[in-house]
């Protein structure tokens, strides 16, 4: 068992950080909240230009080295992913969200039935006479299948993330990747009667995010192909972006939003320090 380097905390599966090589517990193994000895050392090498940028290329590559499984869709993927998306702790968010979507998901089928669901749906033609419906259609889910692979790739893909960016930042990238993922299938869809519902506009901002963070981490699509992570990416959204408008029920509106919002917001993260 390690000690934390800042708080002396006990810590089972301590993070290391890659700025001072020290040992830290969940609150600080970011390096704005230890005192990292080593962070402004390679900011300033950075802006000496004394940085080897092939060393630090491989060292990044090696670390992003975890393979991810996972067919040809992002939102019906079965995924078996690094040993990191399964280090989680009690703070985490992502196992929180899922069993929330799997106890909404009970209400639905099984205790208030399609009332309830109806009430919590997002309605184009009703979205701006119930506005909670932007937010609580992202817990909602069709069937079994539909929660299961929405909350399976939430886990590894969203663990991932929520580790290298903290609970605060995932949650926000979370909740505007559904909210923008929403707004756009009801601006795209004026007064249709159709409703949306489900975590994929989310959980694509999730993916979108963590793939300009990590673009080398590794997925075999249909089990066969590896890509990288970002390539990964461009090709989700240019499926979607061919397929929107057809009749086939699916919320491509609402997954382009949502990865946009995921790489935007990567962007910002990544030029702000988080590698």
């Amino acid at each position: 068992m390690a000690h934390c380097a800042e708080c002396g905390k006990d810590v089972t599966m301590p993070y290391r950080c890659k700025f001072c090589s020290q040992h830290f517990c969940d609150d600080h193994r970011l390096p704005e909240n230890h005192s990292c000895s080593g962070l402004e050392e390679y900011k300033r090498k950075r802006r000496e230009g004394r940085t080897d940028p092939v060393k630090a290329r491989k060292t990044r590559e090696e670390h992003e080295s975890h393979i991810i499984y996972t067919p040809s869709r992002v939102r019906h993927e079965v995924v078996i992913g690094p040993p990191d998306a399964f280090r989680v702790t009690n703070r985490a968010l992502v196992p929180k969200i899922v069993g929330l979507c799997v106890a909404v998901y009970i209400l639905q089928f099984y205790i208030l039935g399609p009332g309830f669901t109806k009430a919590f749906m997002l309605y184009p033609i009703y979205a701006f006479s119930r506005p909670w419906t932007l937010v609580t259609h992202m817990l909602l889910h069709a069937n079994i299948s539909h929660l299961f692979f929405n909350m399976w790739i939430l886990y590894l893909f969203g663990n991932r993330l929520e580790q290298d960016i903290g609970s605060e930042t995932f949650i926000t990238i979370f909740l505007l990747a559904g909210l923008s993922g929403g707004l756009a299938y009801v601006v795209l869809n004026p007064g249709s009667p159709m409703p949306a519902l489900g975590a994929s506009g989310a959980i694509y901002g999730v993916f979108g995010c963590l793939a300009i963070l990590r673009p080398n981490l590794t997925v075999l699509i249909q089990f066969l192909i590896p890509m990288r992570l970002i390539h990964a990416a461009f090709l989700y959204a240019a499926i979607d972006l061919m397929q929107f408008g057809a009749a086939d029920n699916v919320g491509h509106a609402a997954h382009l939003a949502g990865i946009l919002v995921g790489f935007a917001a990567g962007k910002y993260l990544h030029d702000h320090g988080v590698h």
